[in-house]
């Protein structure tokens, strides 16, 4: 029955219905009480992601009760599962994308950020061992697809990150986590924006959303100067999203003597550079 819900969550003339015949709700409530079945898991993943790009669909689960904390406890129990992780965490990027209740709603939800950053250290460190794994030997045809999916993992759960610091109750409060600052400016130093532009443009949107908030226990502000190295390469990148999004992290950073510093001494661009 959810396969074929799934197939119609296609159909443009579906969405309607799903809202109308509270088909939402519904899913919902078969997730909890089939969370521990992955198929069914994946099968209402794949719906959710489908419909949540659409707003009375998105509107309709939103306003179901609870259905942040479902989805952050099936991304707890399935973390394993990366095609089930990657739909979940795009229906929360598009649930916090569309307007300010519900990333104060997600972030409020118990153990929010410590599922969504045991995740982010979990699939960094997963993408970098594969990276490396493949370095030291000729890749298979399927550990390619799977270093990509991880990364697909981390696309889409900087974006809930992203999305959430816009909140002004929520920033500060990421401003100032360090595992959060210290895993986005490692992302920033272990990748390359030829292999790996997606990820570092929602990087640096969560960086610039974040370094807007000023406060003195700021971790951005503590680490100022290194993120503005480490932005760089994004600068001067072939890609202008990365280049639109370095210029606006600059834009905030800039506030401080010793980054401006930094900019006038390199002249924008330093004599070497390691992309």
């Amino acid at each position: 029955l959810t396969a074929t819900l799934r197939n119609l969550a296609d159909h443009p003339d579906s969405r309607t219905l799903f809202v109308s015949f509270n088909v939402i709700p519904a899913l919902c409530l078969v997730l909890h009480r089939y969370c521990e079945d992955k198929d069914i898991c994946t099968n209402i993943s794949r719906i959710f992601s489908k419909l949540s790009s659409y707003s009375e669909c998105c509107l309709a689960l939103a306003q179901t009760p609870n259905c942040y904390s479902l989805i952050l406890d099936l991304l707890s129990k399935h973390h394993q599962k990366q095609d089930l992780v990657v739909r979940l965490l795009f229906t929360l990027g598009n649930l916090t994308a569309r307007s300010s209740e519900p990333r104060q709603q997600l972030f409020q939800c118990r153990d929010c950020m410590p599922t969504l950053l045991q995740l982010y250290n979990s699939y960094q460190r997963r993408n970098v061992s594969s990276n490396t794994a493949l370095q030291k030997e000729a890749p298979s045809s399927r550990e390619p697809a799977a270093a990509t999916l991880a990364d697909d993992v981390l696309v889409k759960l900087v974006r809930v990150l992203a999305n959430m610091c816009i909140h002004p109750a929520v920033g500060p409060s990421l401003a100032t986590n360090t595992t959060c600052i210290q895993l986005l400016m490692e992302t920033l130093e272990q990748r390359s924006v030829q292999e790996s532009e997606e990820l570092l443009v929602n990087v640096a949107a969560a960086i610039n959303n974040l370094s807007f908030y000023q406060e003195e226990n700021s971790e951005i502000r503590h680490n100022q100067l290194l993120i503005a190295k480490l932005i760089l390469k994004l600068l001067l990148s072939s890609s202008m999203d990365a280049m639109l999004e370095a210029t606006r992290v600059y834009g905030n950073l800039s506030l401080h003597k010793d980054v401006r510093d930094f900019v006038m001494k390199n002249k924008g661009i330093p004599p070497t550079i390691d992309n």
